[in-house]
């Protein structure tokens, strides 16, 4: 098994990599990714590490967007409220809501199955993250 200069396996920092992206935040996963792409030299490591990062923007940023949606309804009828007229949107919110844990659940088994898969240097492909990542690298 290739070690890292920290002394750990490669396997388990890819692994801990996407552990932290699910549980810890974009800054803890930056931080580990940042000193993977400063000091690793495991061609395997540093696309895994920059795939991570990438697959929690694209999906922050799918989420945003879903979330959007409702925020604009909720200002309209805020001012259309303003005017003393009653709206309802539960329904329409609500529905952005369920799609919003979808993704969410979505993004928790994606990060868990890669975290797993790179405990044996093995990854998924994931094709929009894939060409953002060849693009970069």
């Amino acid at each position: 098994m290739q070690k890292t200069k920290l002394g750990i396996t490669i396997s388990g920092l890819a692994a801990a990599i996407y552990l932290t992206c699910l549980f810890g935040g974009y800054i803890p996963a930056i931080i580990l990714t940042g000193y993977v792409l400063m000091v690793e030299e495991n061609e395997w490591l540093r696309r895994n590490a920059v795939k991570a990062i990438v697959l929690m923007m694209i999906f922050s940023v799918f989420i945003y967007g879903i979330n959007l949606i409702p925020n604009v309804i909720n200002c309209f009828e805020d001012m259309v409220r303003a005017f003393g007229v009653s709206v309802e949107e539960r329904l329409i919110t609500g529905i952005f809501a369920a799609v919003v844990d979808v993704v969410d659940i979505l993004r928790t088994i994606v990060f868990l199955i890669l975290g797993l898969k790179s405990l044996k240097m093995r990854t998924i492909i994931v094709p929009s993250a894939e060409n953002i990542i060849n693009k970069i690298m």
